[in-house]
């Protein structure tokens, strides 16, 4: 997944917005995948979703091409953890550094690195990290992938230097996420499997997590270095491929960059691997349909966003050609439509006492919000009609957090349809948790608003406007 850091509003995952500009992205951007007990999911990850990212543990069957679910995250650099060293093809690993004599520069257990005369005292013994193996060692060839990758999309592709990090542990749930539909579990979060390293000066890095490659079978780490060559192949043409500024929903950015990448690992196994797309794809399908809500935050770009290029794309060779047909929404995502989000005046509250961050979630999220509680057909329908949103995440120093969630509906009938189930889902949520207040308020026939959040805030939240207006206000006297 893509992800920067912030210099003009907010850049990548850390607020699950997807909308940068060029100059805004640092200059590594975090493609990752999140890594699953049991998944064999090829790519990065969903975090664009959670409200601040978010991870995608597994179940028992497979996932997208690559071996674990996904999330991604935003990173400062292309750090390594500890000394690292090349190989023969180029590649960085892990192993501890060594002396020009070839011996280890880390004393073993029970000794020191000081002449035998001298009394020292005696480290305790620690475990030794079992070194990660490189790409060679374990069967994957970095540079026929490449080539096969490139034959594939019909593309070229300045190869990425490879490496190998520690585990990095993934949280993902952002307070709007908690807020509707509750804490993540400890189930539910992981840590990266592989990522790309994006950097303007260079063809920028594919660093792979330590334990996927010691775990991983060779196949799913070869469709997991197509899936990141993809996207070295997506960031080195940042003029066509930049998710900045024609998306009116980032997260529908993020489906179309890790979803093209996962049809494109995919084919990748077809073709390569002798792998059925079709049974591939299925995998993905009910791996999608059987995770908890915050893995369906993560997992929901690949799966649509793979669904999105298959409709769109007639072959592979053509995947240049894709940067043409992007999705603006989420709705133009999951019906192939190309309306015009509804325009509306929208004004939060200007209030130095909260940090505030808003976003456009789209018809997607809106749809997976929904099915925490309530069935698949009856929350699909109940999204349908989405015309557009804003979420607005207000925190405080003193722990206070809310959120004011406005949709603005195509029809009458769209709003009183979500209405009715937004009300089912929020009386599920006042059973599971005294912590946070629950309301759902309608401005006009087709503006619906959904306040949540800490009690004190809910109560000094007011909210006024029209089908076309919407302004939030926080009573001073809120403590």
């Amino acid at each position: 997944m893509v992800s920067g850091d912030e210099r003009r509003g907010t850049c990548g995952t850390g607020g699950t917005h997807w909308q940068c500009s060029r100059e805004s992205l640092t200059r590594t951007a975090a493609i990752a995948v999140l890594l699953v007990s049991l998944a064999a999911l090829a790519g990065c990850s969903g975090a664009p979703f959670g409200g601040g990212g978010s991870g995608t543990p597994a179940a028992s069957s497979p996932a997208p091409a690559s071996e674990s679910p996904v999330s991604t995250a935003t990173r400062a650099g292309g750090e390594s953890s500890g000394t690292t060293g090349t190989d023969s093809n180029g590649e960085t690993t892990d192993r501890p550094a060594t002396t020009a004599e070839g011996s280890t520069a880390t004393a073993a257990p029970g000794e020191t690195p000081t002449d035998a005369a001298t009394a020292t005292a005696t480290p305790t013994p620690t475990a030794t990290p079992v070194p990660a193996p490189t790409l060679s060692e374990v069967g994957v060839d970095p540079n026929a992938t490449l080539d096969r990758v490139e034959a594939l999309l019909n593309v070229s592709i300045e190869r990425p230097s490879i490496g190998v990090k520690a585990d990095t542990s993934v949280t993902s749930a952002g307070p709007a996420a908690r807020i509707l539909v509750g804490e993540q579990g400890s189930n539910e979060t992981g840590s990266y499997a592989a990522e790309y390293e994006y950097s303007p000066s260079g063809p920028g890095r594919v660093v792979f997590n330590a334990t996927y490659l010691r775990t991983a079978s060779p196949s799913n780490i070869e469709m997991t270095l197509a899936h990141e060559f993809t996207h070295a192949y997506q960031f080195q043409h940042l003029d066509r491929w930049n998710i900045d500024p024609d998306f009116a929903s980032p997260i529908a950015g993020a489906a179309f960059i890790e979803g093209s990448a996962e049809f494109a690992a995919i084919r990748y196994g077809a073709r390569y691997m002798n792998r059925s797309v079709d049974a591939r794809t299925a995998d993905l399908e009910r791996y999608f349909a059987n995770r908890t809500t915050h893995q369906r935050f993560g997992l929901a770009v690949y799966v649509y966003g793979q669904r999105w290029t298959e409709r769109t794309l007639d072959s592979p060779a053509n995947f240049s050609t894709l940067p043409e047909d992007h999705p603006e929404t989420t709705e133009e995502l999951l019906h192939g439509t190309e309306e015009e989000p509804e325009r509306f005046s929208y004004l939060p509250a200007n209030d130095i006492r909260w940090d505030l961050d808003t976003t456009t979630r789209g018809e997607l999220w809106t749809r997976i919000v929904l099915r925490d509680e309530l069935n698949r057909s009856t929350a699909a329908t109940a999204a349908d009609g989405w015309g557009n949103d804003k979420l607005a995440t207000y925190e405080r120093a003193n722990g206070s957090t809310g959120v004011v969630w406005t949709h603005r509906w195509e029809t009458t009938a769209d709003a009183d349809e979500f209405e009715a189930a937004m009300r089912k889902h929020l009386a599920h949520r006042r059973g599971e948790t005294d912590e946070y207040a629950f309301e759902i308020r309608r401005l006009g026939s087709k503006m619906t608003v959904v306040v949540a959040g800490h009690p004190e805030f809910v109560d000094a939240v007011s909210v006024s406007g029209s089908n076309d207006r919407v302004e939030h206000e926080i009573e001073e006297n809120e403590e």
